[in-house]
C-alpha cells in the first residue's frame, strides 16, 4: 500500500514539473511576437488580480484579406490559425486565416486561436492570452501605470512567446514601451 502512495505522489510531481518544463521551454525557444492591446483590471475571486487583455489580433475583418469567399468555414469554437506580420512599429498584425496550420520549414509567423463568434465579414478569436496576473501588493502600481494620473490609458503591449503549433505564452507586459517585469 505504501509503494503505491509513493508511485502516485511521484507521478503528480513528474506531471507538475513536465508542466513548468514545458512553458519554460516554449518561452526559451519559441518566437517572439509583440501584440498591441487594450487593458482591462478586474479581480478574480480564486486567482487574485490579473489585467484582463484584449488584442487587436482578435478582431479580423475577412474582407480586407480577401477571404470573404471562405468565411461560411470559419464557424464558433472552431481552430484557425492567423498569420502574421509586424509592422513597421514592430507589432504583429493578422496577413492571413487558415483553418490549416501552416508549414513551420516557410518560416511563416502565425499564433493558433479559437473562434469565438463568426459573421459574414469577420471572425473573433480567442487565443488563450487574455489574462495576465498581477502580484497582490503591485495592483496600486500597476494601475497606476496602466491609466497614469489623469485618467488616460497608456499603450500597453504584450510580448508573447509563440511555440512551433502557435500556441502563445505572455512573456512580459509593456507599458508606453516599459517592461513591467514580474
Amino acid at each position: 500500500m505504501r509503494k503505491l502512495f509513493y508511485i502516485i505522489v511521484g507521478l503528480q510531481i513528474a506531471f507538475l514539473l513536465v508542466q513548468a518544463g514545458s512553458t519554460q521551454i516554449k518561452l526559451m525557444r519559441g518566437k517572439v511576437v509583440r501584440l498591441s492591446t487594450v487593458p482591462v483590471d478586474p479581480r478574480s475571486l480564486f486567482m487574485g488580480h490579473y489585467a484582463a487583455l484584449s488584442y487587436d489580433i482578435s478582431r479580423i475583418d475577412l474582407a480586407a484579406m480577401g477571404q470573404v469567399d471562405h468565411a461560411k468555414q470559419y464557424t464558433r469554437d472552431r481552430t484557425v490559425y492567423v498569420l502574421l506580420q509586424n509592422d513597421r512599429r514592430g507589432l504583429a498584425k493578422p496577413s492571413g486565416v487558415s483553418l490549416t496550420m501552416p508549414s513551420s520549414d516557410q518560416g511563416q509567423l502565425f499564433i493558433r486561436g479559437r473562434i469565438k463568434h463568426a459573421s459574414g465579414r469577420g471572425i473573433w478569436v480567442d487565443y488563450g492570452i487574455d489574462r495576465y496576473y498581477i502580484p497582490e501588493d503591485k495592483e496600486d502600481y500597476v494601475n497606476s501605470l496602466m491609466w497614469g494620473t489623469n485618467g488616460r490609458q497608456r499603450k500597453i503591449e504584450v510580448e508573447a512567446v509563440l511555440d512551433r503549433g502557435g500556441s502563445a505564452t505572455i512573456r512580459n507586459l509593456y507599458v508606453d514601451g516599459k517592461p513591467l517585469g514580474f
